[in-house]
């Protein structure tokens, strides 16, 4: 890594879920997740395909309530992204992410995670940063 980016990583704590910095919820409880109503099919491998409710509404299934269990492919966000990336110097601007592959359209390739902020903690956080 570059000295950019080694640097950077000095002053970032790394998380794998989002945290949420002033009280404010991160996800609904599980027990108001949406359920769908999708069946395998004698021979499908893979449930919860294009014709999914939750799909539809962008919504993933959640693991303990899908009808399809551990055969659902409507959680990809849950599952996690396997797309190869590197972090770079990008200057002024800090650090940023490249793809070391090609991407495929419609590939997921990932979401946020970091801090969540409430109002109130966005605010003291930009009267801090302004000295």
């Amino acid at each position: 890594m570059s000295g950019a980016v080694d640097r950077a990583f000095e002053t970032v704590r790394i998380v794998e879920a989002n945290v949420s910095m002033g009280g404010d919820w991160l996800a609904r409880p599980s027990s108001d997740a949406p359920v769908c109503m999708c069946e395998l099919d004698e021979g499908e491998v893979r449930g919860c395909m294009e014709r999914c409710l939750n799909r539809s509404m962008r919504f993933e299934c959640a693991v303990e309530s899908c009808p399809c269990g551990d055969r659902c492919s409507n959680r990809q966000l849950q599952q996690g992204t396997t797309l190869k990336t590197a972090v770079i110097d990008c200057g002024l601007k800090g650090v940023g992410i490249i793809a070391l592959e090609d991407i495929a359209e419609g590939r997921l390739v990932g979401e946020y995670v970091g801090e969540l902020l409430g109002r109130r903690e966005a605010q003291l956080r930009s009267k801090l940063y302004r000295g």
